[in-house]
């Protein structure tokens, strides 16, 4: 008897040993992120949005239903920020509602985005990101991103409607773009990839108007569309290519 209850405590020593296991992981496009590593996100104040991504991987033999949640350690007024996990979720929402399934041995590169708007603000917000399994929350890990606005030489702090929309996104052949930007000398819309590298420059020659992108060329992935006015970047958001 006493030994039946042996196996039966090991066993269960094993099994707790086993759940508890970490299989969630993170990196970037320049390799491994550490646990709970900070990253800094740049920007000017006067920038629509600024972007910051993370690609996760899960480890297990099994498959992974995965949740993200929002922590806000420091996060300066007037600011907002929101993320995206599959769907693009609102400012008011700090745990997504529902899971992202990554396969086993695997990594999502593509679902993860989050966003912060400084409205005008000069400094810095901290904001910490958690990834989770949904049936084993212990099975978790994290990053913290420090969203840096700082002013480049002199800017014009006020407010400017721009506005720019694009189409299917996800992109599988063609992307279709529309801006309504109002009068400037110097404007152009410029995709980056995750290292920052500019991929494709369109100038803008009208106030308003539309184009299309091909997308054949470019890999699938995450990309960021930025609007440059007057050498500032007014708008960044996410541009995803599926083929």
């Amino acid at each position: 008897m006493k030994k039946l209850l042996l196996i039966m405590y090991l066993s269960g020593i094993v099994s707790v040993i086993s759940y508890s296991q970490i299989y969630l992981s993170l990196c970037d496009s320049t390799g491994p992120v550490a646990n709970n590593e900070m990253k800094t996100f740049r920007g000017a104040p006067t920038v629509g949005e600024i972007g910051s991504y993370i690609f996760v991987a899960n480890s297990s033999d099994t498959a992974l239903s995965v949740k993200v949640k929002r922590v806000e350690i420091s996060v300066l007024d007037s600011t907002s920020n929101y993320f995206c996990w599959g769907l693009c979720y609102g400012d008011t929402i700090s745990e997504s509602p529902i899971a992202v399934t990554i396969p086993p041995h695997d990594t999502n590169k593509v679902d993860f985005t989050a966003h912060y708007a400084p409205n005008g603000h000069i400094g810095i917000s901290t904001i910490r990101y958690v990834f989770f399994d949904e049936d084993n929350r212990s099975d978790s890990v994290c990053f913290v991103v420090l969203y840096n606005t700082t002013p480049i030489g002199i800017e014009d702090q006020k407010p400017v409607k721009n506005l720019v929309r694009v189409y299917p996104n996800p992109a599988e052949k063609m992307a279709n773009f529309e801006y309504s930007i109002g009068t400037y000398s110097e404007s152009s819309l410029v995709i980056r990839n995750l290292l920052g590298s500019a991929v494709k420059t369109i100038k803008l020659t009208t106030g308003e108007g539309r184009f299309s992108l091909n997308t054949n060329e470019l890999n699938d992935g995450i990309y960021f569309y930025s609007l440059i006015v007057n050498g500032e970047t007014k708008i960044s958001r996410k541009l995803i290519i599926k083929h």
